[in-house]
């Protein structure tokens, strides 16, 4: 089968003439601000989800901020400096990544020659190139296309298989007290808290940043850990995202907005489902974990499972055959029952006993 062609050389050299144009702002800009909004990148997880399109132009909107625009109204640019290599490298993998030429044409429409236009009219202006400087892009456009588009697969996979061997790695064992392990000679390993992201005093620095950066999940998870470290070093864009409404994609969701009124979320309410008639059960696996962690033995799922597959059978093997004792329903269990979060496990000695 044949690779699909690449982009053409008339629109790299749109792709470099923004370039120079970008590098050639007027003065009167700040160099470089520490403080800058612009976080040129693609999300790999957008991505993967969604596309190189969408992850394209969700990323441009965010850092330009294109939702204060009036209509007909132009780009402007804030800085100038360094941070434009990466909105360069942006569009270049895009390109590459975009199969088909009506693809390409719409992005040079929609992004490219607009932020042409900007930079010319802010007084952007390209100094006269030299004859070496012809002949070094004319090797450029050369060398591009078809070497590019092997690096660009190449990384792509890179990327995918180490994202699928850090999901195998996990390890979720669930949080007691501190505890010793064999790995670390025997330290003492504090206890890890969770945090009440929607306790006030938190949730009022995310629910403002949110839409500011256009409901950015990772915008928001950066802004964050940027302004306020000591708070918020330790939210990831994961957590973010489970909050913002899967449809809109510009609020939060309605079990967000109920968590943040009772400024807590559900742990701990008490909830056993199919357990909820036979509270000796209960209380049986209930004494037999909290002994294991009294213990300062680390209880993983896989454990916490056993004990209550082995304690229901005890008490009445019958419950077995009208439901599964899942991963999921130990989890839930576990939150709810005991109060007991969930994190990865550092090491494969931190599921079992020291």
């Amino acid at each position: 089968m044949s690779r699909p062609p690449g982009p053409s050389s008339v629109l790299i050299s749109r792709i470099d003439h923004l370039s120079r144009l970008l590098e050639s702002l007027p003065c009167t800009l700040p160099l470089d601000p520490p403080d800058s909004t612009y976080n040129f990148g693609l999300d790999t997880e957008l991505v993967a989800e969604e596309g190189h399109w969408y992850a394209f132009n969700r990323n441009l909107e965010v850092c330009f901020e294109t939702y204060k625009l009036r209509d007909g109204a132009s780009i402007v640019f804030k800085e100038r400096g360094s941070r434009y290599k990466a909105l360069i490298q942006m569009f270049k993998i895009t390109m590459k990544a975009l199969t088909k030429d009506s693809e390409r044409d719409f992005l040079r429409e929609v992004w490219l020659e607009r932020l042409i236009s900007a930079a010319q009219l802010q007084g952007a202006r390209i100094p006269a190139r030299t004859e070496e400087e012809k002949a070094e892009q004319w090797k450029r456009l050369a060398k591009y296309s078809e070497r590019d588009r092997e690096i660009a697969r190449v990384e792509e996979e890179v990327e995918k298989a180490e994202r699928k061997e850090h999901r195998n790695s996990q390890d979720l064992t669930l949080l007691g007290k501190g505890h010793r392990t064999a790995s670390d000679g025997g330290t003492r390993q504090e206890r890890h808290s969770r945090t009440n992201w929607f306790h006030p005093f938190l949730w009022v620095h995310i629910d403002t940043i949110a839409p500011k950066v256009s409901w950015s999940a990772s915008e928001i998870a950066k802004r964050l850990a940027r302004s306020e470290p000591k708070l918020f070093s330790h939210l990831n864009k994961g957590t973010v995202q489970r909050w913002i409404d899967k449809d809109s994609k510009r609020e939060w969701s309605p079990i967000t907005k109920q968590n943040v009124e009772r400024q807590c979320a559900l742990g701990g309410s008490g909830q056993t489902g199919v357990l909820g008639k036979h509270p000796e059960i209960v209380k049986a696996i209930s004494d037999t974990l909290r002994g294991l962690r009294d213990s300062r033995v680390p209880v993983s799922v896989v454990i916490a499972r056993s004990i209550m597959i082995s304690t229901i059978r005890e008490w009445d093997a019958q419950l077995l055959e009208k439901f599964k004792c899942s991963e999921k329903f130990v989890r839930a269990f576990l939150a709810s029952v005991l109060n007991w979060s969930a994190r990865m496990g550092t090491s494969c000695s931190s599921a079992s006993a020291s």
